[in-house]
């Protein structure tokens, strides 16, 4: 992760966050934080997801846009190309288990 954004979370807060209690790796007390860049979380449907929260900021980026979403215990930062999104929008959220990096 030298170069771009990325989210950088507590591994505590984020297991908890997105439900991934199940996911040993993840809880096996070694590592501290919990990192994933923005494009690989996805927005999706409600029964799919695995949190939700409110769009804080929405900016439009040509091909794609770049979100801010507030979850229960998260600063979200979020690259979509899902469009008509807006600030003060309820989304849901998922991330796939492979995609999360723990330092």
């Amino acid at each position: 992760y030298l170069f771009g954004k990325v989210n950088i979370w507590n591994i505590k807060d984020f297991i908890e966050e997105f439900q991934l209690a199940d996911y040993k790796t993840i809880g096996d007390g070694t590592k501290r934080k919990a990192c994933v860049r923005p494009e690989q979380i996805s927005l999706t449907k409600e029964e799919k997801a695995l949190t939700s929260g409110i769009v804080k900021y929405a900016s439009y980026l040509g091909d794609s846009y770049d979100l801010d979403i507030q979850t229960k215990k998260l600063q979200v930062r979020v690259n979509t190309r899902r469009k008509k999104i807006k600030e003060g929008d309820k989304v849901f959220l998922k991330v796939s288990k492979n995609k999360i990096h723990c330092l």
